[in-house]
């Protein structure tokens, strides 16, 4: 979205808003959540004054006006509980006096771009840090004093050349596992909150049967802990949906024995002679690390739908303080889309909320392989006072239901019964219509152009269910019967841009003018200029030009 805005306020604001909107409650046992104005908590955890909002390397983020998760949670009405907030303040402050006294690895940032040392310094794995665990005089000090801890753990590791660990990383450190531990000896309520900047292991939020609450968190931005603090005092409701599934365990994604990345272990890297292939370029390198997608199309929640995987956290799963109903209340096919209207109901008396509602397809298996479903639209209400009801649609194309055909080399719709699955989550989605098709159509043929040497096909093999599970009986669903006349089909191949045009000498506002095509402005460029555009100018530069100057043929031609 490209907005500028008036005041600064209006810009946080939004950030704040799509923050909450985002986040994820996990567990709200006995509805702790909300906590009231003026509740005594025990803060826990040394994130809560160092909110994570960003990952690292190019995902990394930097604002100078960061909210603190502890501050947040007093402007917003709690009390923290003075002991435990003593020790963890204190801590923070030593470091911060430490940190001032270090100088930055990027001081020099531009020599260290010329040296090409820029890559050792992101290629540094940063470990999760250690939980400084409080004396015991703290716990019972706190313990006496609140009934309710909140515990922040936090993330903040990986980046480029660096991947994340499984030990200490996915899974919680052991320091972690203490905190959690002493936490739930000492109080009757704790909730468990993940400012993460990726899957950590959440186990303990089901076999720690005082962890009453659960909230990913993620790594919202800036007003990332403005947004928390409003959604655990109720001046906000969660609404947000894991885009994720939470395994039981890390072993239980079908990647987890093929992801060795780990510059600091060569001997673990797996390469093509790891799965007895012939390597596919590379020949100048000592070792040609890879990674099989051995799962094939059951990529993320398809795996764990189509081989009926236990998980801890659904694809799609996120509980709100409120309570929704939903009903499909028609379907039909428009301008080459599938519609369907569902009239959703806030059906909790007490609370405001918004929903989001998933549809899911359930193809038919003729030839072609397919997931148990797959995630086609998704739509959110506005807020819902009790007992408000709104419609959403939720539309997508026909085409998308198409398959893609490697020995053809194209995208087909097979002919049989396409079940419309909807729900508020993979977990629940239940069949409500069916989009029936009597031929099969192709949809697009393109030019496959990335894939497996014909050297190396059929030396791995591929995931595949013992059995395909299918929907027993779909009477009594609306039918809706479409042909190729409701799809939309492109079936030209893409054969590269081959159109010579004379370049002429010209700036993008030329372009944006409408004196010259784009055509004709790229086409007065070299090749160096060319890649100067897509990533900036610098030797070395992984960053698009952060800090370093452009080409002044390049710049000459720019606004």
């Amino acid at each position: 979205m490209n907005k500028t805005y008036e005041a600064e306020t209006a810009r946080t604001a939004l950030a704040r808003q799509l923050a909450a909107e985002a986040m994820v409650l996990l567990k709200n046992e006995g509805g702790l959540l909300p906590l009231p104005k003026g509740k005594t908590v025990a803060l826990l955890g040394q994130t809560q004054l160092d909110t994570v909002i960003g990952g690292g390397g190019s995902g990394a983020s930097f604002s100078e006006g960061t909210l603190q998760i502890r501050d947040e949670l007093v402007k917003a009405g709690l009390a923290v509980e003075a002991s435990m907030d003593g020790f963890y303040r204190e801590l923070s402050k030593k470091r911060r006096e430490e940190s001032s006294k270090s100088r930055s690895p990027f001081a020099d940032f531009e020599g260290l771009v010329a040296s090409g040392l820029i890559y050792e310094i992101f290629g540094q794995y940063s470990a999760a840090r250690e939980e400084p665990i409080p004396g015991e005089e703290l716990w019972r000090a706190a313990g006496e004093a609140a009934d309710t801890a909140i515990i922040i753990i936090g993330r903040a590791t990986g980046g480029e050349e660096c991947d994340r660990r499984v030990e200490n990383d996915y899974y919680l450190t052991p320091s972690e596992k203490r905190l959690l531990e002493l936490a739930c000896g000492h109080f009757e309520n704790v909730m468990a909150v993940f400012n993460c900047n990726g899957m950590v292991d959440m186990s303990c939020t089901k076999t720690c049967p005082n962890i009453k609450a659960a909230l990913f968190m993620g790594t919202a931005g800036e007003q990332a802990a403005g947004a928390l603090a409003d959604l655990i005092t109720g001046r906000a409701i969660p609404s947000g949906k894991l885009s994720q599934t939470a395994a039981l365990c890390y072993e239980d994604y079908p990647t987890a024995g093929h992801f060795s990345c780990t510059r600091e272990d060569p001997e673990a890297l797996l390469t093509y002679e790891s799965y007895g292939l012939e390597r596919e370029g590379g020949e100048k390198f000592a070792a040609s690390p890879v990674t099989v997608y051995q799962e094939d199309i059951y990529v993320g929640y398809r795996y764990f739908d189509s081989f009926q995987k236990p998980v801890l956290y659904p694809f799609g799963f996120g509980l709100s303080y409120a309570e929704f109903d939903y009903e499909v209340f028609s379907a039909g096919i428009n301008g080459g889309k599938a519609v369907f209207e569902v009239k959703v109901t806030n059906i909790s008396k007490k609370f405001p909320g918004k929903e989001a509602v998933q549809l899911y397809i359930h193809g038919p298996s003729v030839r072609l392989k397919k997931p148990w479903q797959e995630l086609r639209a998704i739509a959110k209400t506005p807020l819902l006072q009790p007992m408000e009801s709104c419609k959403l649609i939720l539309s997508f194309p026909l085409s998308d239901m198409a398959s893609f055909d490697e020995a053809s080399k194209s995208y087909i719709l097979e002919p049989g019964d396409y079940v419309a699955m909807v729900g508020t989550g993979s977990h629940n989605s239940a069949p409500a219509a069916v989009l029936a098709l009597g031929e099969k159509i192709v949809t697009r043929t393109v030019s496959a152009d990335i894939g497996m040497t014909p050297a190396n096909k059929g030396r791995i093999a591929l995931m595949e269910p013992e059995a395909q599970r299918r929907i027993e009986n779909i009477d009594g669903l609306p039918r809706i019967a479409f042909t190729e006349r409701d799809v939309e089909v492109s079936r030209p191949a893409y054969g590269g841009y081959n159109h010579k045009v004379e370049p002429v000498a010209s700036t993008l506002q030329d372009v944006a003018a409408g004196r010259v095509t784009r055509e004709e402005f790229v086409g007065q460029m070299t090749v160096r200029e060319l890649a100067v555009l897509c990533n900036g100018f610098g030797p070395g530069l992984p960053f698009g030009g952060r800090r370093t100057t452009i080409l002044p043929s390049v710049q000459s031609i720019l606004p």
